[in-house]
């Protein structure tokens, strides 16, 4: 059987109807042996890239494995769920099934399994490396959403990113490695061919531009200016101020709430707020009201596996059709309705902003992504990327890598002063935003909340 017939097959297979240009040349590349960087938008068809050639190649050489290390269990479950229903053998081995690791890798040596999802830290796990590192090697490695290597992999957070490459490495028998992300300043670029040890690879790059998106900010940062003049104790100053901070927060729950009728009609609703508190308290508000008291539910880290798998179900199935989360939720899922994305506080980087809007309007119709904006927030965020906790860890440390661990917060403190700066420039918002990450010709979209406002300034 030719090869082409074989690829034809694999997306028949697949269940698609025909794949897309932007699919075809990275298709090509890795079963040409070569590795690939894949930078594409959010709903491009990422997946494909590396599905297509996996079936290809366990149909020409039988026992052929794929080995995908995903960022978080919600993104494994999905890509699982979505293989096994088109019987495509699949399983993941994650911190839940770990107690089964060993079935599922004996398994993957038996050649009963094509696609391997599992972490980073798992990848670095006794069993992995001894059962199957040192000679039962899979013929592609897929990093996705390999953003992950740059945003998270650090002394503080996530190491095991910083392992992958080193795995990679061990192996007896190197294999294809294909690293795939929406979002890859050129600084980010560098890291991941470097940290994977990539080997001249092949950069496949599709415009980030989403057109269907409208973006919107909305600045509630609290004016002090008539509290500092009042002739009053500073006991009073600060309980006027607290008075100030708690309208300021209904009316952002207010606006929430209007936003959500107005917007989220017809569609499903992602509210992101920054801390699990945070998630508590906008979802425990908005039960509150009678529209959308059985609409909603909440995703953050702080429940269990298994609840987050049933909000996970309840949310893409339509069951609920708004939820309330932190970052832990979103990255990667496909829900092809979602014309709302709100930010109830600032993100804590560019990459994060998009990674998170990148959620609306995959089916290609018009949605609106918008940003709750406050001053506060940047404390709130800096206390989180310098916890107290991280802070004395890294005290105990030697020197040099207390210098490492400084420097790795420093970066991310840059990142959301980044992002801050891009919501106080006076050009457009998606140009700024995709210039930053990497993308120099893009155009002003002429309806974000800047170019509205420098519209009317005109008078247009």
């Amino acid at each position: 059987m030719k090869t082409r017939d074989i690829v034809k097959e694999a997306v028949q297979k697949l269940g698609y109807k025909k794949l897309r240009k932007a699919q075809i040349q990275p298709i090509n590349d890795l079963m040409d042996g070569k590795d690939i960087l894949l930078i594409a938008p959010t709903s491009m068809g990422k997946s494909a890239v590396f599905q297509v050639p996996g079936l290809a190649q366990a149909k020409q050489k039988p026992g052929s494995w794929v080995l995908i290390i995903e960022p978080t269990l919600a993104l494994i479950h999905d890509q699982v769920r979505r293989l096994r229903e088109k019987e495509i053998s699949a399983a993941c081995l994650t911190g839940e099934n770990a107690g089964n690791g060993d079935d599922v890798l004996t398994q993957v040596r038996r050649g009963e399994i094509t696609f391997l999802f599992t972490t980073p830290e798992q990848l670095q796990s006794y069993r992995f490396q001894t059962m199957l590192v040192p000679n039962h090697n899979p013929w592609l490695v897929v990093v996705d959403e390999a953003h992950c290597l740059t945003e998270w992999g650090s002394f503080h957070f996530r190491p095991a990113y910083r392992s992958i490459g080193q795995t990679i490495q061990k192996m007896k028998h190197r294999p294809v490695v294909a690293a795939m992300t929406a979002t890859a300043p050129m600084r980010y670029r560098i890291d991941i061919v470097l940290s994977l040890g990539m080997k001249k690879p092949k950069l496949h790059y599709t415009s980030l531009a989403k057109p269907n998106l409208k973006l919107l900010v909305r600045d509630y940062t609290l004016d002090t200016s008539v509290l500092d003049s009042l002739p009053v104790s500073k006991r009073e100053k600060k309980r006027q101020l607290e008075k100030l901070r708690e309208k300021t927060l209904q009316n952002k729950l207010k606006e929430a709430v209007r936003l959500i009728k107005k917007y989220g009609s017809g569609g499903s609703v992602i509210l992101y707020a920054t801390t699990r508190n945070s998630v508590e308290f906008v979802y425990n508000n908005l039960k509150e009201q009678e529209e959308l008291k059985d609409q909603v539910v909440k995703y953050h880290s702080g429940m269990t596996a298994e609840k987050k798998n049933k909000v996970l179900g309840k949310f893409l199935s339509g069951k609920k059709r708004i939820i309330v989360a932190t970052s832990a939720f979103g990255m990667g899922i496909d829900k092809e309705d979602v014309r709302l994305v709100l930010h109830f506080e600032l993100p804590l980087s560019p990459v994060e902003w998009y990674q998170q809007i990148g959620r609306a309007g995959r089916d290609g119709r018009d949605a609106h992504v918008v940003l709750f904006y406050q001053e506060d927030d940047i404390k709130q965020n800096r206390a989180i990327l310098a916890g107290k906790k991280t802070m004395r860890e890294i005290e105990k440390l030697p020197d040099t890598l207390q210098s490492i661990a400084l420097d790795e917060i420093q970066t991310s403190v840059c990142k959301l002063e980044a992002l801050v700066d891009l919501l106080h420039q006076d050009s457009c918002l998606v140009q700024g935003l995709l210039h930053y990450l990497g993308e120099w010709n893009a155009p002003a979209c002429g309806c974000c909340s800047i170019c509205q406002r420098n519209r009317k300034k005109k008078g247009v």
